[in-house]
């Protein structure tokens, strides 16, 4: 764990997935995009969320910048 935190090589790395020290793909979930419209209001709401800091870069879509399109 103390890799992930203090190795250089990985000082740019974001919004990835390890398990111990090694990278794994997000669950299947992650790239479920209705999942994610349906969980985004809420979660925005918990957190007080403004919408200019949301993640997403359409509402329509509801797939944030750094997630992939998938499938």
């Amino acid at each position: 764990m103390a890799r992930l935190v203090l190795d250089l090589a990985l000082t740019t790395v974001a919004g990835k997935y390890f398990q111990l020290t090694r990278e794994q793909p997000s669950s299947k979930e992650f790239y479920d995009r209705a999942k994610a419209h349906e969980l985004w209001p809420a979660s925005a709401e918990l957190v007080q969320l403004t919408p200019d800091e949301s993640i997403f870069s359409d509402a329509a879509s509801c797939r944030p910048h750094h997630m992939p399109a998938h499938g």
